[in-house]
């Protein structure tokens, strides 16, 4: 790539970004240069990476036709379920069933996904995100957080532990198994009833549990049980490992 070529390259960028390069000052070009095709390099490293990822999903998912026949479910965090589960398997004594619930979908959606793994049925809920994930009630999750006193959703993968009587009627403690959700016996966060999940409209915000209507409910832990995986997805871009 020639000078002229590389220059056209930074300014072309600099305009996108509103910015304007004087390339007449002999020592901020060169370096200004090399800066902008880094930053070429890591987006395309970047975009590689996210099709490479978006490849070996849809492999899982193909060697799996029978989950999920109706694409209920988006395809990255089913496949990043299956994957946790072929890995980490032996930790779940539920070998049945499993949830995937997706917060890049509005709440008006249903969302929280049961997953007979064995015959690849699938049961879609309403439920409900933290007010900390949506301080505007917009009913989008905007934002995660496993900080104690966040009262926002925690992304990742959980494992369903007990069941309980609560303020809430029979409900279900979680054990956060990632780094963006390790928090979830700390700050409370279980599975529950909630009133304002209905069926006729967006569901209120929790604290941060994963509040179901009461049908859901009932079926949802009798379901999963103790030992289940259940993967909260918040998008693509959310470190939830």
């Amino acid at each position: 790539m020639g000078r002229c070529e590389r220059e056209s390259i930074v300014l072309g960028l600099g305009e996108s970004m509103g910015v304007r390069f004087d390339f007449n000052f002999p020592v901020a070009k060169g370096a200004l240069t090399v800066l902008l095709l880094f930053c070429i390099s890591l987006g395309s490293f970047k975009t590689q990476a996210h099709n490479r990822t978006k490849t070996v999903a849809l492999e899982l998912l193909e060697s799996r036709p029978h989950i999920d026949r109706h694409g209920e479910i988006a395809d990255l965090p089913l496949a990043r379920a299956l994957a946790y589960l072929d890995r980490y398997g032996k930790n779940f004594k539920n070998k049945t069933y499993m949830a995937v619930v997706d917060f890049t979908l509005n709440s008006l959606k249903p969302r929280f996904f049961l997953v007979n793994i064995r015959t690849g049925a699938v049961e879609a809920y309403a439920v409900a995100h933290g007010k900390g994930s949506d301080p505007r009630h917009s009913n989008n999750a905007r934002q995660f957080s496993n900080r104690v006193g966040s009262n926002a959703t925690s992304i990742g993968f959980y494992r369903t532990g007990e069941t309980y009587w609560g303020s809430h009627g029979i409900s279900q403690r979680l054990d956060g198994l990632s780094s963006t959700n390790s928090n979830a016996r700390p700050r409370g966060l279980v599975i529950h009833t909630a009133k304002y999940v209905g069926v006729n409209s967006a569901p209120g915000r929790s604290n941060g549990c994963f509040a179901l209507g009461s049908r859901a409910n009932d079926r949802v832990i009798r379901k999963l049980g103790k030992g289940a995986l259940i993967y909260a997805y918040g998008g693509p871009g959310q470190g939830d490992r």
